[in-house]
């Protein structure tokens, strides 16, 4: 007996946590770079997986232009508060082990994105359960 992916659910769960591990760096996602980068062929039907069990799927259409030189719409998919992580972090991380009058403005901006970064995990449990 043949399966698809959808009849396995072993399958569908180890797409869920390849494409999750990808969200999780910031990245966003094509349907092509899903299945180069992850194999997943059906990358709509693991976001609309994601949806149903509560991740907020971000989503917006692009025009780009294929090989044969047409306009075509793909729809790139991200979850934003793992995006906004990603991006306050970086700035964390830039933070000075000091505070000086030289630096005092990356110091205060890394403390300022500390608190958001805190506050994005306290208002996103779902996605950032692990980290509590």
């Amino acid at each position: 007996m043949i399966m698809n992916n959808n009849e396995n659910p072993k399958v569908a769960v180890t797409q869920k946590a390849r494409l999750m591990n990808y969200f999780r760096t910031g990245k966003k996602i094509t349907s092509l770079e899903a299945l180069t980068e992850l194999g997943i062929y059906r990358l709509s039907a693991r976001m609309s997986e994601l949806e149903s069990s509560g991740i907020p799927i971000s989503r917006e259409g692009t025009k780009v232009v294929n090989r044969y030189g047409e306009e075509v719409y793909i729809k790139r998919y991200w979850i934003e508060p793992y995006r906004k992580a990603v991006e306050l972090k970086t700035i964390i991380n830039k933070k000075p082990k000091l505070r000086t009058i030289f630096n005092s403005m990356t110091y205060d901006k890394a403390e300022q994105a500390k608190v958001e970064l805190d506050e994005l995990i306290k208002n996103n449990a779902i996605l950032f359960g692990e980290l509590k």
